[in-house]
């Protein structure tokens, strides 16, 4: 969460901005990160900057994989009980994207 934090402050910082209304995050479903402890831990670290009582807006993200037999690119779901290549129902694919977290968006005034 401090990386996040100092990713909002410079850029709020750079766009002049008077304070960090809220902060939107793309957070891999298969992160073991909590909404709830991430906004509290974000609430700790910014009191006294500009983005204290910033809200986080966090979307979860699913992974990309890619099909090693037919090169379909397909997301998986943490409801996915036995997750295969939608295109020819291979079990062999490889990590594409998704794993993590980003910072999408930052309202400001």
């Amino acid at each position: 969460m401090q990386t996040v934090l100092d990713l909002c402050l410079k850029h709020g910082e750079e766009n002049q901005a008077e304070k960090i209304v809220s902060i939107h995050l793309k957070v891999s479903e298969f992160s073991d990160l909590q909404p709830e402890w991430m906004q509290r831990y974000f609430n700790h670290l910014s009191k006294g900057t500009m983005a204290e009582e910033a809200k986080l807006k966090i979307e979860k993200m699913p992974l990309v994989m890619q099909c090693n037999e037919c090169g379909e690119e397909f997301r998986i779901f943490l409801s996915d009980k036995t997750p295969h290549c939608p295109d020819c129902l291979s079990k062999k694919y490889h990590y594409v994207s998704g794993k993590g977290y980003f910072l999408e968006n930052l309202e400001v005034i």
